[in-house]
C-alpha cells in the first residue's frame, strides 16, 4: 500500500489509510480467537497486521503523537481483547509498544547510517560527530559514543524537525557504547529491546518512552 503524503506533512491520511486497513484485518483474526492460544495470536498479529503497520513507519514517524494514536490504538485494542498488559506482551512474547518499536525501528536506521551500511542517499543526510565540546576547550557532561552522529537540530527548528529521524540523533548519540558494538543491525535492535525488558521489570517510569525524542 502507497503512502498519502499531504503538503503539511502532517500524515493524517496516510496514518488513517493504514488505521483502518489495520482494523479491518484485525477484526478478521479476532474471529478466529477461540482457535487459538494466546502465543498463536501474538504470532499471527506480528504476521498479518503489525508487518503491515510498520511498512509505513518510516514515512509516519515524525508525526505527531495525536495523529499515531490512531494506529497505536490497533495494538492496544488488540492486547484488550487477550486480556494483556502492555508490560505482559513485552516480556512475554517481546510485542512492545508501537510508539517504541517505531523508534526501535528508526534507531536501527540511524544504526545501518553510522555503520556505513544504509543506502547512499540515506547515508548523505547525516554527518560523523566531529568531536565534542571539550575538544573545543568546553566541558559536557553527553556522553557520546564512538559512532555518534552529527545533531543539527536547534532549539529554533521547527517541532515536525525535532520529532523527526534528525530529532532522534540525540537519543542514538547518547546510547550505551555495548549497543552500537552490535554486529549487526538485528542484534542491535534486540539490544534496545532488552534494555526495555529490563526497564519494564524494574518498574521504571515512563519506560515505554525510554527511546523516544521527547
Amino acid at each position: 500500500m502507497s503512502v498519502a503524503f499531504d503538503t503539511k506533512l502532517a500524515m493524517h491520511e496516510a496514518v488513517y489509510a493504514f488505521a483502518a486497513e489495520a482494523g479491518w484485518r484485525l477484526r478478521t483474526l479476532l474471529r478466529t480467537q477461540r482457535f487459538h492460544n494466546t502465543a498463536s495470536m501474538v504470532r499471527l498479529y506480528k504476521t498479518n497486521i503489525l508487518s503491515y503497520i510498520e511498512g509505513a513507519t518510516s514515512a509516519v514517524y515524525h508525526a505527531a503523537p495525536s495523529v499515531l494514536k490512531i494506529l497505536d490504538d490497533v495494538q492496544c485494542s488488540f492486547l484488550g481483547h487477550l486480556n494483556l498488559t502492555t508490560a505482559q506482551a513485552l516480556l512475554d512474547h517481546g510485542l512492545a509498544p508501537l510508539s517504541m518499536r517505531r523508534d526501535i525501528a528508526m534507531l536501527g536506521l540511524l544504526f545501518k547510517v553510522a555503520c556505513g551500511v544504509a543506502p547512499a542517499p540515506i547515508c548523505s543526510l547525516f554527518k560523523p560527530s566531529g568531536g565534542s565540546l571539550i575538544s573545543h576547550g568546553f566541558a559536557s557532561n553527553a556522553q557520546i559514543h564512538s559512532r555518534a552522529l552529527m545533531d543539527p537540530v536547534e532549539p529554533s527548528h521547527p517541532v515536525i524537525i525535532k520529532r523527526s529521524i534528525f530529532g532522534l540523533i540525540r537519543v542514538f548519540n547518547r546510547l550505551p557504547q555495548a549497543a552500537v558494538d552490535a554486529k549487526s543491525t538485528k542484534l542491535f535492535q534486540r539490544y534496545l529491546q532488552n534494555c526495555a525488558k529490563n526497564a519494564d521489570k524494574n518498574n521504571a517510569l515512563g519506560w515505554q518512552l525510554m527511546f523516544s525524542v521527547g
